[in-house]
């Protein structure tokens, strides 16, 4: 049976052979947790060469920061892919409003009504003015 564990007395009662990853060599200690000990510093460097414990931990602090830095990175590409997301659909709700406005333009209840028309003129001047807002800061998250 093979287990991986951070339970050295659950260790020490149960395994009859230990295997160390040191750098990238694989040591076999046949004996329980007290004899991988006792053994471990003499056939480490025997087997693996020449390392120190500072050496072991530097790779695992260095894959940590990695782990950390990609975790961040992950977030910062989700928080942009949703940021993305609400921008293309804020344009569409105003490309929508632009739209029906043109529309409502053609009607003749409307294009003869002056109010109507500079209310709705307007309307889609400020809705440009927003869609180039939206669309420059759109082109920044896409790049």
């Amino acid at each position: 049976m093979f287990y991986v564990s951070h339970d050295r007395y659950f260790i020490n009662e149960t395994a009859t052979r230990i295997l160390d990853l040191t750098g990238q060599t694989l040591v076999n200690y046949i004996g329980n947790y007290d004899y991988y000990l006792s053994k471990r510093e003499e056939l480490t460097q025997i087997y693996a060469g020449e390392t120190t414990a500072d050496e072991d931990a530097n790779p695992v602090s260095e894959n940590k920061l990695t782990w950390q830095q990609q975790k961040e990175e992950q977030a910062r590409i989700r928080k942009r892919e949703n940021d993305l997301r609400k921008l293309e659909e804020q344009i569409t709700e105003l490309e929508t409003r632009d739209a029906q406005i043109d529309q409502m333009l053609t009607l003749e209840e409307i294009y003869t009504d002056v109010e109507q028309c500079i209310l709705l003129n307007k309307e889609k001047t400020d809705i440009a003015g927003q869609l180039e807002k939206l669309m420059i800061s759109w082109e920044e998250l896409a790049e």
